[in-house]
């Protein structure tokens, strides 16, 4: 088994599934760790972890998982072509354990961040369809939403199941159209489990389900009120349940145990599908750093990020460096690595987070870059000397 590939430095296996190595690996760039998913080219799982990629590459939610780096058709690290991912690591422990040793407020408290991260989905036009205690993680701050592998829009219409039994709605399970009552059913299904500790043990199908044993039977401690949320969000016909996340937040409150629903998020990037483009086939050729000069809000880092890792990039266009903990020493990493190891194209993010003396050093090392055919996207809110300046507007 490999050890390291390019920028990445193998740490654990993960949750590997069907067709697809999930490893976790330390980012030798940026300093932090990262999830790695790939698979070999030309098969149904590196078509699925490309459709994934694309999604990740628009979202932006504190409670959702963030896409970090993405290849397509490069040599992989056992030779094999493959295509896939990285996204940040989630440091903390599943939801399900950390809430078991909460009180019953509490638990539903560490859910809301679930909740927050698919009713941000849902407003962006999205649906899970994958909800479950694995896909959740508990953090310090709250808990974060994993793994948009069987995501697919509000309006997709009837299609494969996705999802894992016993979590999934009985119309997705079916071949139904899923619909935002489909995910609230699985929200159902994670907050059973946390409030209780063990699975609802639900088996939607065209076979039918067990006798269902509502929340309150396993944990007498949890309020008949918060007990008949959960029931009904569990409910086999979709239209038994609250609609949508904001009506689960509000009958919770009601319950006694208030969940805040707020706007947070990116918002969906709109008309600048001709810069994308044009910066693209700018960043595929060597030349003098491009600037996105733009004041703050401007969506500056988003649309390098798309220029990086959206789907009309290069095949492995290059590293996101902004979030880099020194941008010196990843540059220095970045240029020890075997020329083929990364793409030509790297986001260095806000170029007004480095003093004077370390603007310098680090021009030189681009200048290095340049002499490898690297290119180098910036973010400012005015222009700098010997660079390309790109001006934006406000979003």
């Amino acid at each position: 088994m490999w050890a390291n590939w390019g920028r990445y430095q193998r740490l654990a296996e993960a949750a590997s599934g069907p067709g697809r190595v999930v490893v976790r690996c330390a980012d030798q760039l940026t300093g932090s760790v990262s999830v790695l998913k790939y698979a070999e080219v030309g098969s149904e799982a590196a078509s699925a972890l490309r459709d994934e990629a694309d999604l990740l590459v628009g979202l932006g939610h504190p409670e959702l998982v963030h896409l970090v780096d993405r290849f397509t058709e490069v040599s992989g690290p056992e030779g094999a072509r493959v295509t896939g991912f990285a996204t940040g690591w989630v440091d903390g422990e599943p939801l399900v354990r950390a809430a078991s040793r909460l009180p019953i407020d509490a638990r539903v408290a560490a859910f809301g961040g679930i909740m927050r991260a698919v009713d941000y989905l849902h407003r962006r036009g999205l649906l899970h369809l994958d909800l479950k205690p694995a896909n959740t993680v508990a953090t310090d701050g709250g808990s974060v939403l994993l793994d948009l592998g069987s995501a697919r829009p509000v309006d997709a219409g009837p299609g494969e199941a996705g999802g894992t039994f016993g979590y999934a709605a009985p119309e997705v399970v079916n071949g139904l159209a899923a619909t935002v009552a489909s995910d609230v059913y699985g929200l159902g299904a994670v907050l059973y489990e946390v409030l209780s500790g063990v699975p609802a043990d639900l088996n939607p199908g065209r076979s039918g389900r067990r006798a269902y044993v509502p929340v309150r039977a396993r944990v007498a401690e949890v309020p008949r009120a918060l007990g008949a949320v959960v029931d009904d969000m569990l409910a086999v016909e979709p239209g038994a349940r609250p609609g949508t996340v904001r009506e689960v937040a509000e009958r919770l409150s009601q319950a006694g145990v208030p969940i805040v629903l707020d706007t947070s998020g990116t918002p969906p990037m709109v008309g600048r599908e001709a810069l994308i483009d044009t910066m693209v086939a700018m960043a595929q050729q060597p030349g003098y750093p491009l600037v996105l000069v733009g004041p703050t809000g401007s969506g500056r880092a988003r649309l390098a990020r798309q220029v990086l890792l959206g789907s009309a990039a290069p095949k492995h266009a290059g590293a996101d460096l902004s979030g880099a903990r020194d941008l010196e020493r990843a540059l220095l990493e970045l240029l020890a690595l075997p020329s083929d190891a990364l793409g030509h194209l790297v986001f260095l993010g806000d170029v007004e987070r480095l003093g004077a003396g370390g603007r310098e050093r680090v021009l030189a090392l681009l200048r290095e870059g340049a002499a490898a055919r690297m290119r180098f996207i910036w973010s400012a809110t005015r222009p700098i000397p010997n660079t390309i300046p790109i001006a934006i507007g406000p979003l």
